[in-house]
């Protein structure tokens, strides 16, 4: 079971409310930590400080490989050279802001999972942070699942509902909706909130 985010006021105090069973905590948690992988993979890391080392930095650096670390780290300009270039001067700075956030939702998710609690709270200053980790989690996912257009989104959202179990692809499809629908749940009571100030 996972449920939606919703407001709760004590007095000028907002916090984000969403009733989470443990398996899905867990699972959160797994998606939190495989996206942490990608971002830190340590052969991406060491290649970039060996030809920073032997060049004096780097002007240019090539888009990644792997697809989930592309959609994290989308090109910044429809420019081979210049997103190479723009590659090369924010993607370590880019990796360490997501990395962080999503290293600190793990950690608040540790916590929950080994108190046995089942309640997400979420503080207003720590809503953005979730949010942003949401999406790269989605991010992610739609990398795996090849999702560039509304069109993708449509044959994604399918499968995720399909009736004839279809394996890895449909699971994974699954949890991208559902990822989704969580975030934007969070997304909601935040608009809601800042309607009501």
């Amino acid at each position: 079971m996972i449920g939606p985010f919703r407001l709760v006021r004590s007095g000028s105090v907002d916090t984000y409310v969403a009733d989470v069973s443990t398996e899905y905590l867990r699972l959160i948690r797994q998606l939190a930590v495989e996206i942490l992988i990608v971002l830190d993979s340590p052969a991406d890391n060491e290649m970039a400080r060996m030809v920073e080392a032997t060049t004096g930095g780097e002007s240019q650096r090539e888009a990644p490989m792997e697809r989930a670390l592309n959609y994290l780290l989308a090109p910044m300009s429809e420019d081979e050279a210049d997103a190479a270039r723009l590659r090369a001067l924010t993607e370590d700075y880019l990796r360490a802001e997501k990395s962080s956030r999503l290293r600190r939702i793990a950690r608040a998710l540790d916590r929950l999972i080994g108190a046995g609690k089942t309640r997400v709270e979420v503080a207003a200053e720590e809503a953005w942070d979730w949010l942003s980790g949401m999406n790269d989690v989605r991010l992610g996912l739609a990398g795996e699942l090849g999702i560039r257009n509304n069109e993708d989104a449509h044959r994604v959202e399918e499968l995720a509902f399909a009736q004839t179990p279809s394996g890895r692809d449909q699971s994974a499809a699954a949890i991208y909706t559902v990822i989704t629908w969580w975030q934007d749940s969070l997304l909601s009571a935040l608009i809601s909130a800042q309607e009501e100030h």
